[in-house]
């Protein structure tokens, strides 16, 4: 992958290959740069953007689009960086990733890991979000349903009963817009 800054203002700092953005990342972690101007925050937050944008719109888009492949090509760059800027449960949980798809588990349990990431409401393309996602929207109706059922209704046997409807109304909700 060549990332390369698209402002005329960070040409300086373009980098042809994702080597050269990991040793640059690296370099500045460590404070290796000699001569370098006073550092400009803002500057760097908008070449960061730019070199780094592409990347997490791609991992956005093979969520939407469903494309576990293209979600573990992102997940090793990824792993890499949070590795060279000392991000290390990150780094590890790519790590996980990777050591998952690669050996641990059998040749199906990888490939329905790689593909089992993302949930679909509504047909076609770019529908798709992940399925974290999809636990947050549940578990905001249901925060929202035991509200509206009071303090003095909640017990084990109201929460079983107000859970069982529970995927329905989240299809309504989301596709209804309601």
């Amino acid at each position: 992958m060549i990332l390369h800054a698209t402002a005329s203002s960070c040409t300086e700092n373009a980098y042809s290959s994702s080597a050269d953005l990991a040793q640059s990342l690296l370099n500045q972690k460590r404070g290796k740069i000699k001569g370098q101007k006073p550092e400009d925050s803002i500057f760097n937050y908008g070449c960061l953007h730019f070199n780094l944008g592409p990347l997490i719109w791609d991992a956005e888009d093979a969520v939407k689009e469903g494309d576990g492949d293209r979600l573990i090509r992102v997940w090793k760059f990824l792993t890499l960086l949070f590795c060279l800027n000392e991000a290390n449960k990150y780094a590890l949980a790519g790590l996980c990733v990777q050591a998952s798809i690669v050996g641990l588990l059998i040749s199906k349990d990888a490939h329905i890991f790689k593909w089992n990431r993302f949930a679909g409401l509504q047909e076609g393309h770019g529908t798709r979000i992940s399925r974290d996602l999809r636990l947050e929207q549940h578990n905001k109706i249901a925060k929202g349903d035991i509200r509206a059922m009071g303090a003095q209704n909640i017990n084990d046997k109201s929460m079983v009963e107000l859970s069982k409807p529970e995927g329905a109304i989240l299809i309504e909700k989301i596709i209804l817009g309601t």
